[in-house]
């Protein structure tokens, strides 16, 4: 759906991330039959339920690879949007190939919120990590992928705390995760309770995964970051492609491993846009106004002095008009942009109260949000290269 301003909304009942994991949940359940996987009206119970964005009615767009496998390998690949997928598809050949189709992401397009909704099923309201860098409390802005404040002197909350959903339905699905995430913040967030089975090279993942279908598991989830490391330092150059080079032939081993009937399906948590310059630093006069900045370059959230919405609005309109969407927080709620909210508005504090969302190649800078190097290529808004992602797969006959 396109908003009255102009850009898409994720269709967070139909074809999009949220809702990857209930569609395999529930073909399993119809095609194991009760043999280690729950019954298909229990899927359907846990689906009600918990609230997930997931219409069974409407499930025309979940591909064969899901549909028809008694077991289900699902790889998320960090940054692999349709559009890059497409563009530099002789690089990838193999992924290129598989049949699928193309979803959606959710709002913001950033790794955090987007990984939330793939395990748990659930919009970025629902579970409540609803950006990369969020408010919490009134005078600290979160980061969630480092889990941490921006001092490091203020402890975290606990993952349980910050995360209000719970990973794939409360079903066992083994993780296979590598060994540096285990025991941080945002994977005790997003994978919750969920057994992990440690990697620390790519051979070792391929080997959990063999494993874990041998012993007979009906769904085994991992995530692979390369490309989207890659893509964040160096753009679409040599390197992007050779890690795609990288990427289809991990592919090639994972199907390898696969027994018979069972498939692998390979998805994303958003696409790249390239970034040729520097971030925009704010207007003065809108400086001036803020207190604090949150989100992603691309999706940027201005907490303001109280009051002053309306002047900051109308400046950010007159500066901006021609690269981003200017969109108060009750306006973005209004929209559904970050979907359905079962919790009472207990994540909307989280947002601030005016974003930038980025039109145009452009990021807007924030002191505070800065890495080891500049990034060449971001995320986090809402055009097609960042928005549309693939959901393919290969059946094993």
């Amino acid at each position: 759906m396109v908003s009255e301003a102009g850009f898409r909304i994720p269709d967070y009942s139909g074809a999009c991330i949220a809702n990857v994991v209930p569609s395999v949940a529930l073909s399993l359940a119809r095609n194991r039959n009760g043999d280690g996987w729950p019954s298909e009206s229990r899927v359907r119970e846990l689906i009600r339920d918990l609230k997930l964005t997931f219409d069974t009615s409407s499930d025309s767009w979940v591909p064969k690879a899901i549909t028809e496998a008694n077991q289900v390998v699902l790889l998320v690949v960090d940054g692999l949007g349709t559009e890059q997928l497409a563009a530099f598809s002789n690089e990838a050949p193999l992924l290129a190939s598989l049949p699928g189709t193309t979803i959606c992401s959710v709002a913001p397009t950033t790794t955090a919120t987007a990984l939330t909704s793939i395990t748990s099923g659930l919009s970025p309201l629902d579970h409540g990590i609803v950006g990369y860098r969020m408010r919490l409390g009134h005078d600290q802005v979160f980061n969630t992928l480092r889990w941490a404040y921006p001092d490091f002197a203020r402890r975290p909350s606990s993952p349980g705390s910050i995360c209000l959903a719970k990973p794939f339905m409360g079903l066992d699905v083994p993780a296979v995760s590598k060994a540096q995430y285990t025991n941080t913040g945002f994977t005790r967030a997003y994978l919750g309770d969920t057994r992990l089975h440690e990697f620390r090279t790519l051979s070792t993942m391929v080997s959990k995964v063999a494993s874990l279908l041998q012993a007979g598991r009906p769904f085994v989830y991992t995530y692979y970051e390369g490309l989207d490391t890659v893509a964040h330092e160096y753009g679409f150059a040599d390197p992007y492609l050779r890690e795609l080079r990288f990427l289809d032939f991990l592919l090639n081993e994972l199907i390898a491993v696969l027994p018979r009937g069972a498939a692998l399906v390979v998805t994303a948590d958003h696409g790249q846009v390239v970034v040729p310059d520097p971030p925009v630093s704010l207007d003065p006069r809108l400086e001036a106004l803020t207190v604090l900045k949150s989100g992603e370059g691309r999706f940027r959230w201005l907490h303001l002095r109280r009051g002053e919405l309306p002047t900051a609005e109308k400046i950010a309109k007159e500066v901006y008009s021609q690269t981003a969407v200017v969109m108060s927080r009750e306006e973005v709620l209004d929209t559904g942009l970050f979907g359905p909210d079962h919790n009472e508005g207990r994540a909307h504090q989280r947002l601030g109260d005016l974003a930038l969302i980025a039109t145009a190649p452009v990021a807007f800078l924030d002191p505070a949000d800065s890495g080891p190097f500049n990034l060449v290529s971001r995320h986090g808004a809402l055009t097609s290269a960042e928005l549309d992602v693939p959901l393919v797969g290969h059946l094993a006959v």
